[in-house]
């Protein structure tokens, strides 16, 4: 992966070309493209953001469109997905904070899924169409009103993007690592930690949008997104600092899979108990040698 690294930053033109040819590969266009906005910008990112969309932006006049409008909607997410990897990348080269990086994230998934999804509501329903014929009768969904379906819909495309983008992120930034810091992204991923503040607004948030917000599911679990993150960065810093087996992470990742939404739901709780808590000075403290006298 150093080597695919190192090739995209010899130059414009390989960026492009990865770019390009990585989009048969998922994250691999999305990841370049976040690799060359961490380490040469904002405009450098974009022209290779262009060309990573270049095979969707072609593949929007392949076909007739007017009869398939939920592709329409899926090319303008992922190609929208390319470009909040740039503005998010923005975030983490200026501040060289995760916290904020992923609320970057989180924002702008929002605002691209529901802009299109009001720009493009024959793609909406199009897609909810194409998607239960695929679903067993014994799912709820199908028993729901066309407007939650869409809710449904909608979440789970914003979702979509938060995680990929994050995912490209963390790679890109692991690969900015393994060329200019090596050893610094494995640092700065374990102490991944959301301020106490942002922790308790997160919360609040979601508290208050159970409260008062019909069909508030979207926006809590879009609010409990950097908790989660953050509880994961905890498992990997404990996973190292008590010298536990990998398998640890594989049942963690395994879990948020296939215990979905409880499991998730967990480690989002353990990421906001260490913001009001910082549980690693207390397992440093714990596992520190005792001092000779």
């Amino acid at each position: 992966m150093r080597s695919l690294a190192h090739f995209i930053m010899r130059g414009r033109g390989h960026a492009c070309g990865v770019a390009l040819i990585g989009y048969l590969v998922p994250l691999v266009s999305q990841a370049a493209v976040g690799l060359v906005s961490l380490k040469k910008g904002f405009l450098e990112g974009s022209i290779v953001a262009l060309w990573a969309s270049l095979p969707i932006i072609l593949s929007w006049f392949a076909g007739s469109f007017d009869e398939h409008n939920a592709n329409r909607l899926l090319i303008l997410v992922t190609t929208l997905t390319l470009f909040i990897t740039v503005l998010s990348a923005q975030i983490l080269r200026i501040t060289s904070s995760w916290q904020w990086t992923i609320c970057g994230v989180v924002f702008f998934s929002m605002a691209a899924v529901l802009g299109v999804s009001k720009w493009f509501p024959e793609g909406v329903n199009e897609l909810i169409n194409s998607f239960i014929v695929w679903l067993p009768d014994s799912y709820q969904i199908l028993s729901e009103p066309l407007e939650r379906q869409k809710l449904w819909l909608i979440s789970g495309l914003t979702t979509f993007s938060i995680f990929s983008t994050v995912i490209c992120l963390l790679i890109s930034r692991w690969w900015q690592s393994q060329l200019y810091n090596p050893g610094g992204f494995r640092q700065e991923f374990h102490n991944l930690r959301l301020s106490n503040r942002l922790m308790q607004g997160l919360v609040l948030g979601a508290i208050l949008g159970l409260i008062f917000v019909r069909d508030s599911f979207m926006l809590v679990q879009l609010l409990l997104v950097p908790l989660l993150i953050s509880g994961i960065a905890l498992v990997h810093w404990t996973v190292q600092e008590l010298r536990l087996s990998s398998g640890f992470l594989v049942v963690m990742y395994a879990g948020l899979l296939i215990f979905s939404p409880i499991f998730p739901l967990m480690i989002a709780c353990l990421g906001a108990v260490d913001s009001q808590f910082c549980l690693r000075l207390k397992l440093e403290a714990k596992n520190e040698p005792p001092k000779n006298r």
